[in-house]
């Protein structure tokens, strides 16, 4: 088990509460499903990523939030798309996900429209 996808798919369905709508997770809750999964050993250094990636973010008190799905243009060929979903989730959406290291990048931005586009160039 990746437990980098774990952490993406179990802060989603902890925080989630509508399609576009997300609440803060006690890492109390994330750390019961990292223990469920066997995984709760790797729970902090996943954290750790998802922050250095922009995918989520901590609160005060130990809480985690996710950040909203964007992507960022590379090189008119690819863009890189941020945001805590698990790859075959984005999968769903942008069918030429895959993963990049410990990102994800996609097709040529006109192929992900619905996703908020940040440029390093503004």
């Amino acid at each position: 088990m990746d437990p980098l996808e774990f952490a993406r798919g179990t802060l989603c369905a902890l925080s989630f509460v509508a399609a576009d709508t997300a609440r803060e997770t006690h890492m109390t809750k994330l750390h019961g499903q990292f223990e469920r999964a066997g995984v709760a050993a790797s729970m902090e250094a996943a954290l750790v990523t998802l922050n250095f990636l922009r995918e989520a973010e901590p609160l005060d008190g130990g809480y985690w939030i996710p950040a909203s799905t964007r992507r960022v243009d590379l090189d008119g060929e690819r863009c890189r798309l941020v945001g805590v979903h698990p790859t075959a989730e984005l999968r769903r959406h942008f069918g030429s996900v895959r993963r990049a290291g410990m990102g994800r990048v996609t097709l040529p931005p006109k192929n992900v429209s619905l996703a908020e586009r940040i440029s390093f160039e503004q």
